[in-house]
């Protein structure tokens, strides 16, 4: 895995630290990768709208002293998900061009030289209806990174096939950005927020598998990813001046402070099979959810829906949210021993006008 080529999971932030030498890297989730998003933003960098095109776009980043030649970048759009995931399960997979990376991640715009374009026969992804059924168009971005071998005598890292493998968690030409962050306007609130995601088959493992819901830290929120998406938005300023990220709501009548809120939230889960799930910030938070071994494992290998099961986590949100207000939370697969079981996600929006 040893190498010059990485996706930098926390890109952006002012206090970045990945420098691809770390796998698993644990300063933030694997899973909030800021090096790959979809542009144009609609209205986000991480979603996409049903007839409008969107393309994969994958920051490599170089820790050599000198130039990289021969990269190339696979991307896959997936739904958002939690467990371990495959290229299979892609809505859509893309691939870029040929070209020479410089040392270090570049700048911060999106035609940097250092930001690959993935694309599909020469064209960008125009979603279908049907490929935005299982994530309301947030969609998680899977990348990889490595030297064509018709390029280069030695090339470093590889092609991943499409009956391959990810291993984003312990190889940095690889990252996943698997997050949900949404615009709420106050006018809607009472409208309550639905988070459509897969829930993916469980794997062999020692112990029972729960599925839990935790509150992100305060400090935590703005990792990698939730900033890039958030400050990507046209409702969303950056006015970032030290170590840590400053964002403001842009109004009609003035600027609002992005801050964590202290409201009250309460989730109902569905899970086909299993039933619904309620929890509560109020009554001490989201009882963890125990789940069966044959999650997702039923049906062919054509099935749709083999090796997933769609769930829907719908959010009642308090009408009392001020302009601002952020909630931020994780949604993974733990065992009873504390060991995670692939991908989480992260669910973050912020209340606007």
């Amino acid at each position: 895995m040893a190498g010059n080529l990485f996706l930098a999971v926390d890109y952006g932030m002012p206090n970045a630290q990945d420098d691809g030498t770390q796998r698993p890297f644990t300063a933030s989730p694997w899973w909030d990768n800021a090096s790959i998003f979809l542009d144009p933003p609609r209205p986000t960098n991480g979603q996409a709208k049903e007839g409008q095109p969107s393309t994969v776009k994958v920051r490599v980043s170089n820790r050599a002293d000198g130039a990289v030649d021969g990269v190339k970048v696979q991307a896959w759009v997936m739904n958002p998900h939690v467990g371990w995931t495959e290229p299979k399960h892609a809505q859509a997979m893309f691939t870029s061009g040929i070209k020479s990376v410089a040392p270090g991640s570049g700048s911060g715009g999106t035609l940097d030289p250092h930001v690959f374009t993935c694309l599909r026969n020469n064209q960008a992804w125009t979603p279908t209806a049907g490929q935005l059924t299982g994530s309301g168009g947030h969609m998680c971005l899977v990348a990889n990174c490595f030297q064509d071998p018709l390029e280069v005598e030695e090339p470093e890292g590889a092609e991943i096939p499409p009956t391959g493998k990810f291993d984003v968690t312990n190889d940095p030409h690889q990252g996943q950005r698997n997050i949900m962050v949404e615009m709420k306007a106050k006018s809607l609130l009472h409208v309550p927020l639905m988070v459509p995601f897969d829930l993916m088959a469980l794997p062999e493992v020692d112990g029972d598998v729960f599925l839990e819901i935790g509150a992100v830290a305060d400090k935590n929120f703005l990792d990698g990813g939730v900033l890039s998406a958030l400050v990507s938005s046209p409702e969303i300023d950056d006015v970032t001046g030290g170590e840590v990220p400053e964002l403001i709501v842009v109004g009609s009548d003035g600027l609002y402070p992005v801050r964590m809120s202290q409201e009250p939230l309460s989730t109902r889960l569905s899970i086909p099979g299993l039933g619904e799930f309620r929890g509560s910030s109020e009554s001490g938070g989201f009882e963890p959810i125990e789940l069966p071994p044959d999650l997702g494992r039923g049906g062919s290998d054509d099935d749709p829906l083999h090796g997933r099961t769609p769930a829907t986590l719908k959010i009642d949100i308090s009408r009392d949210e001020a302009v601002g207000g952020v909630h931020a939370f994780e949604i993974v697969q733990r065992t009873r021993y504390g060991t995670q079981v692939g991908s989480g996600l992260r669910v973050a929006f912020v209340v606007t006008e």
